[in-house]
C-alpha cells in the first residue's frame, strides 16, 4: 500500500518511536446502506518490516497482523512451561497441574549371558579345612535389567561368601517377582588332586545374596546347586575333568535390594589343589514378566497448555477458544514430561546437592503442541476477529471446513477457471510419533505408538501426507522412565527425561487415570504384549489415520474400491484394536471427503452487502456459530448449475476475485 500526505507524518512519527514492533492498525468503515450507520469492513495491520519510503511516498505490505503475526514468528520458541512471565515481561500466575495414577504397564523381560571362556584355569589351593569360592566369567549379550552385569573372576570368596563380580543381578533397586533363570550347556574343564588322606566337595550353585559393604552372603534358602561331586571321598574325583550343566530352569524373587549369584566353590579338608577353566558355549538367560508399583504424575491439561503457550507468546490472556480440548473429546488427553512421570520435581531436586540436581521443567513450543495434536487428532488452528477483538481457536480441522453453506454469491460468477490443487493427492501416509520404539531396556519391537507408513493406489503421484507427532505416546517409554524414580535415582538421568508424552486419561473417583481398551473399543486388543495393561490405543498410527481420512480420502474419491495398504513401521504394526496397524482399508470406508483437490477461480462484485456476510458469522444446525469463511460459499457456476465451495481467498477489489476449494458433492 502507498500512503501521501499527513499519513506520512503518522507513519513516520510511529516508526522513529516504535521500529518495526509497532502495531499500527488500519481499518475501513463503509455507511449501511439501509442503516446510514458507520460499519467496519475490514481492518489488518501495516507490517512495519516492510517500511520503504521513496520520492515522498511511503510504501508498507498490509496483512492481518495482529496475534496471527504475533504467534507466527514465536511458534517456534521453546519455553519453559512453569515461567512466571511472558515473552514481553508480563506476570504469570503459577503453573496448575494434575495428578494422574498410572498403573504398571507389564513388561517381558529378557536378559542373556554368554560363556566368556576363560584362557587359564583357575587355581584354588589350600591346606586344612576350608571352604573357597569363586564365580564362572558370563558376558551380557542381551540386557533388560538395570543391575544387571558381567561376571569376572577377582578375588575368593571364602565360606560362600563373595564380591560384586560374582553377581548375574547386583543389588536390585526394584522387585523381581518371579523371574525365570535357565541355564544351558555350561561347560567347565576341571582337575583335583589330594594329599593322601584328603579329600573335598565341588559345587557349582546359584543363589541369591544379601549385601554388608563389599560383602555378598549366600541367603540360604534360596541355593540351588547345578552340580556337585558326589561325596567328599577322594576316589570320586571329577569324571573326565568335566563339569557340564545342561537345561537348568528354576525360579527367583529378588527383593529390593537383594543379588543374585553364580559361584563355584570346594570345601576341601587336608591338603588339595583344584582348578577350574570355562569353556565356550554356556547361556544363561533370565525373563520377567514384570510390574512395577503404581505411582502418580503431575500433569497438564491440553487447553490450559495451550492457553499458557499463547499467553506467553501473545502476551494476552484467555485468547483461546478450543471447545475440542476444554469441553470436548481429547479434553483429557494430558501431557507430562519424563522427569515428571519419574516424580522429579523443583522442590525434591533443592534437597540434593547443587551438582546433583536434574531437575527441568516441561519445555515446548506452541508448533510443537500444534504438530502434535494435529497429528494425533487431526486439529486446526485459526484466528477469528469480531470487530477488534481476536481470538486464537484451535478444534477439529473440520471446524474449518464446516459442510454449512453461510455464503450465497447473488449473481452468476464470470471467468471461470479451473485447476487441479495437486498438492492434495496423496502417493503414501507417514503418520505416528517421532520418538517411540527405541530402548536400551527392552520390548522395543512391541511398542506399537510408533511411526508407520501407508501406500494408497496414487502411484504416479509423489506427494506424501506427512503427520509426525512431537510429543510422544508410547506406554514403553512412559514405563521405563517411571521404573526410574526419584526416590532410588534422584541422582541418574534417562534418555525420557525432557520428552513430552501424552497420557490418554478419564476422570474416575481417584481423579485422573490411563485409558484402557475397554473404555474405547468392544474387543480386546490382539497383538501385543499384555493388552489389559497397554494404554494410548486411541492414539496408534492407524486409529490417528482414521481421524484423517477426509482430508486423505479428497484425492481417493474417483478410485472408490481401491485400498489404503500398510507399508512398512518403525515397530510393532501387529496391534490391531478395530484395525489391524498393519491392514488395509477401502477407501470408501474413509470418512467422507469435504472438498475435491479441484481450484475454481471466478470474478464476482464485492459490494456492502457481500462484505459484511464475508465478516459475519452463522449459527448452524448443532447450534454451533462459526465465520462464514469456514463455511460453503455457494455460486451458480458458468453452466447456470448450483455449486460450492471453500474459500481460499477473496480480493474485493474491482470485478472481485474469488478462489475456492471445489466442496464435494
Amino acid at each position: 500500500m502507498t500512503f501521501v500526505g499527513n499519513a506520512i507524518d503518522y507513519i513516520d512519527l510511529v516508526y522513529n518511536t516504535e521500529g518495526i514492533l509497532a502495531e499500527l492498525r488500519l481499518t475501513r468503515e463503509e455507511r449501511h446502506p439501509v442503516t446510514d450507520h458507520w460499519t467496519l469492513t475490514y481492518s489488518g495491520y501495516l507490517d512495519m518490516a516492510t517500511y520503504l519510503k521513496e520520492d515522498g511516498l511511503i510504501k508498507m505490505k498490509f496483512n492481518s497482523g495482529g496475534i496471527e503475526a504475533v504467534l507466527k514468528a514465536r511458534e517456534n520458541e521453546m519455553v519453559e512451561i512453569d515461567r512466571l512471565d511472558t515473552i514481553d515481561g508480563n506476570y504469570l500466575i503459577d503453573l496448575e497441574t494434575v495428578d494422574v495414577k498410572l498403573y504398571s504397564r507389564r513388561i517381558f523381560l529378557e536378559t542373556a549371558w554368554k560363556a566368556a571362556p576363560m584362557t587359564l584355569h583357575h587355581p584354588f589351593s589350600f591346606s586344612g579345612s576350608v571352604s573357597v569360592c569363586n564365580t564362572l566369567p558370563m558376558e551380557i549379550f542381551k540386557n533388560s535389567h538395570d543391575q544387571a552385569q558381567d561376571t569376572n573372576i577377582f578375588s575368593d570368596g571364602f565360606s560362600e561368601r563373595g564380591n560384586e563380580y560374582m553377581m548375574l543381578i547386583n543389588s536390585t533397586r526394584r522387585l523381581l517377582s518371579n523371574i525365570s533363570v535357565h541355564i544351558d550347556k555350561i561347560k567347565i574343564n576341571a582337575d583335583i588332586s589330594y594329599d593322601w588322606n584328603a579329600s573335598a566337595k565341588v559345587s557349582v550353585f546359584i543363589a541369591k545374596f544379601s549385601r554388608n559393604g563389599e560383602t555378598y552372603s549366600v541367603i540360604p534358602s534360596s541355593k540351588v546347586v547345578l552340580w556337585e561331586t558326589q561325596d567328599n571321598q577322594q576316589s570320586q574325583g571329577i569324571p573326565n575333568n568335566t563339569i557340564e550343566i545342561l537345561n537348568r530352569l528354576h525360579e527367583f524373587t529378588l527383593e529390593v535390594g537383594e543379588s543374585l549369584g553364580l559361584m563355584i566353590s570346594m570345601t576341601s579338608y587336608g591338603i588339595v589343589s583344584f582348578r577350574y577353566k570355562l569353556l565356550e558355549g554356556g547361556f544363561i538367560t533370565i525373563k520377567e514378566n514384570s510390574t512395577f508399583t503404581e505411582s502418580t504424575t503431575k500433569a497438564i491439561k491440553p487447553f490450559y497448555l495451550a492457553n499458557r503457550l499463547v499467553e506467553i507468546m501473545t502476551n494476552r490472556k484467555n485468547i483461546l477458544k478450543s471447545n475440542i480440548l476444554q469441553n470436548g473429546k481429547w479434553k483429557d488427553l494430558l501431557l507430562a514430561h519424563g522427569l515428571w512421570i519419574r516424580q522429579f520435581s523443583r522442590e525434591l531436586d533443592s534437597t540434593l546437592p547443587e551438582n546433583d540436581r536434574k531437575f527441568k521443567p516441561l519445555t515446548t513450543s506452541f508448533r510443537d503442541l500444534m504438530e502434535s495434536f494435529s497429528a494425533v487428532a487431526n486439529l486446526g488452528c485459526g484466528v477469528e476477529r469480531n470487530g477488534y477483538n481476536e481470538q486464537i481457536v484451535i478444534e477439529e480441522l473440520g471446524y474449518f471446513y464446516n459442510q454449512n453453506v453461510t455464503i450465497k454469491l447473488p449473481e452468476q460468477v464470470k471467468n471461470v477457471k479451473r485447476s487441479i490443487d495437486y498438492n492434495k493427492y496423496y502417493k503414501n501416509i507417514e503418520i505416528g510419533f517421532e520418538k517411540g520404539g527405541e530402548y536400551e531396556e527392552a520390548m522395543g519391537l512391541d511398542e506399537f505408538n510408533v511411526k508407520n507408513t501407508y501406500t494408497t493406489c496414487l502411484s504416479t503421484i509423489r506427494n506424501s501426507y506427512t503427520q509426525i507427532s512431537k510429543y510422544r505416546a508410547d506406554s514403553y517409554g512412559a514405563e521405563f522412565a517411571r521404573r526410574k524414580p526419584f526416590e532410588s535415582y534422584s541422582t541418574e538421568d534417562t534418555s525420557y527425561d525432557q520428552d513430552v508424552f501424552f497420557l490418554d486419561c478419564k476422570t474416575s473417583w481417584v481423579g485422573y487415570e490411563l485409558r484402557k481398551h475397554s473404555d474405547d473399543f468392544d474387543s480386546i486388543p490382539t497383538g501385543i504384549y499384555s493388552p489389559e495393561t497397554a494404554y494410548n490405543l486411541r492414539l496408534s498410527p492407524f486409529n490417528s489415520l482414521l481421524r484423517h481420512g477426509w482430508v486423505i480420502g479428497a484425492g481417493l474419491t474417483k478410485y472408490p474400491n481401491q485400498k489404503i495398504k500398510y507399508s512398512s513401521s518403525t515397530g510393532n504394526s501387529t496391534l490391531r484394536t478395530e484395525y489391524a496397524e498393519n491392514g488395509e482399508i477401502q477407501n470408501t470406508r474413509l470418512e467422507r471427503a469435504r472438498y475435491v483437490p479441484e481450484i475454481v477461480e471466478f470474478n464476482h462484485k464485492v459490494d456492502f452487502e457481500i462484505s459484511q456476510v464475508l465478516n459475519g458469522t452463522t449459527r448452524t444446525f448443532d447450534n454451533q456459530i462459526i465465520p462464514n469463511m469456514y463455511g460453503l460459499v455457494e455460486f451458480t457456476n458458468e453452466l447456470g448449475q448450483t455449486e460450492r465451495g471453500y474459500l481460499l481467498s477473496v480480493k474485493p477489489n474491482g470485478e472481485g476475485k474469488w478462489r475456492l476449494l471445489k466442496a464435494n458433492r
